[in-house]
């Protein structure tokens, strides 16, 4: 995509045409409307000792899981939950 300032420097657009190419490109038409993350629903990002992140990572990928869902299964179980259940009630 070519830059705006190229665009705008061409000497064959006049100023009506400069300005409707800025207009339509800073227009907010098509954009979505920005949501705040809620925070009361996911962990913040956190700092581990770098051999228990190795060690986290490799049983995910032992078993063939997203880290998410590993980190899902171990507080589950610490906090003897059934997921299963869980994810039938948000359905």
């Amino acid at each position: 995509m070519t830059k705006l300032s190229e665009l705008l420097k061409k000497e064959e657009l006049n100023t009506n045409e400069k300005n409707n190419l800025v207009n339509k490109l800073v227009s907010e038409k098509g954009t979505k409307e920005f949501k705040k993350r809620d925070y009361s629903e996911i962990l913040p990002n956190m700092t581990c000792h770098k051999k228990l992140v190795k060690l986290f990572r490799q049983e995910a990928k032992s078993k063939r899981w997203l880290p998410t869902t590993l980190m899902n299964e171990i507080l589950a179980d610490r906090y003897n939950i059934d997921l299963e259940k869980l994810e039938n009630e948000d359905d």
